[in-house]
């Protein structure tokens, strides 16, 4: 009997090792929350550059061994459709083989990848193909080839990615609003575009999808329609800036969507400044915030540290950026993030 009851806590006792080991993700997976902060990062060099010679492999792997050191094992990814679908029906394999050339170079980094579609459902036009018109994705929604051309273009990045190990979730839309400078759709409307959306990918991938909502849309909502829109998605992800959004405004909606029973994702997050101290007391201040809402997980906006220094809003070393240069040195921000790792 002795024996018998040792063998039975030395069971319990290996599981118990098991799941801590794979950590990364379970809660979204088995629907049970985390009991720690997962901390990473956006990763926009791909987000802005077509050519890999921007983003050879010897940056990723800096880049991925800066973030390994650090304790990050998630990282997102954001890609658009214009890249990948140039031309109605002819998809750019070129990129789709430089997405898969990165989540490759990150899982030697033992991290995970959440694929972005990043489809921003408002005024901003530039990851629309410039043959979708009008060039919104309202028209997603209007016209009925365009729909099923988006939502081939979904099915067909995940069949290009179906042996890629490491694909944490994917990310449908940015930040919808059911409003008028937003998505004019019902419900019901919007709620059946996640579900085709959820279903394309599903053709070759089990990964978890879901919706990057903000804050304010989620608490413009009532209790029985944002239960509905979050019940179609496979966890909750919200993009939160306090700028737009205040601390009281994120725990209210925390609160809200815990009776979803959902894991929740801050899948955006960060301060628009170029002085790196106030940058670093705003993510110190912010992650403690994340942890005690019980928060899953968090990416930081952005990371960016490719070979091309254009002046355009995703300029290194400044505002959003944690990357200080093209040498992939970090911002001061950036250790409150590896702080953040090594006390979970």
């Amino acid at each position: 009997m002795k024996l018998r009851r040792r063998a039975s806590v030395l069971l319990i006792a290996s599981v118990v090792i098991l799941l801590v080991t794979l950590g990364i993700g379970l809660g979204t997976y088995m629907g049970t929350p985390q009991r720690t902060l997962t901390v990473g990062v956006n990763y926009a060099s791909l987000f802005w550059h077509l050519d890999s010679k921007y983003t050879t492999d010897d940056v990723i792997r800096r880049d991925m061994n800066t973030f390994q050191q650090a304790g990050i094992r998630l990282v997102g990814l954001p890609v658009h459709w214009s890249y990948l679908e140039p031309v109605q029906g002819q998809y750019r394999i070129s990129f789709l083989d430089n997405i898969t050339r990165f989540c490759r170079l990150a899982e030697e980094h033992n991290i995970s990848v959440v694929i972005d579609f990043h489809a921003p459902v408002h005024d901003d036009d530039y990851p629309i193909p410039s043959w979708v018109q009008p060039r919104e994705f309202q028209t997603v929604l209007d016209n009925v080839t365009i729909r099923k051309a988006w939502l081939e273009m979904l099915a067909s990045t995940s069949h290009h990615l179906e042996n890629v190990t490491n694909i944490h979730s994917w990310h449908l839309m940015n930040e919808p609003n059911l409003a008028s400078w937003g998505l004019q759709a019902s419900i019901d409307e919007f709620i059946e575009l996640i579900k085709d959306g959820k279903a394309a990918i599903r053709r070759c991938s089990n990964r978890p999808v879901t919706v990057r909502f903000t804050v304010d849309t989620l608490l413009d909502f009532d209790l029985e329609d944002s239960t509905r829109i979050l019940e179609a998605c496979d966890y909750v992800a919200l993009n939160w800036y306090e700028r737009y959004a205040s601390v009281k405004n994120l725990t209210d909606l925390v609160g809200k969507v815990r009776e979803s029973k959902k894991d929740i994702m801050i899948s955006e997050w960060g301060l628009n400044t170029d002085n790196d101290q106030e940058q670093y007391d705003a993510y110190v201040r912010y992650l403690d915030l994340f942890k005690s809402l019980g928060i899953n997980s968090c990416l930081a906006w952005i990371w960016r540290s490719d070979n091309d220094l254009a002046d355009n809003p995703g300029k290194i070393g400044v505002g959003h950026m944690l990357s200080k240069n093209t040498l992939g040195e970090p911002r001061l921000a950036f250790t409150a993030l590896a702080d953040a790792n090594l006390r979970t």
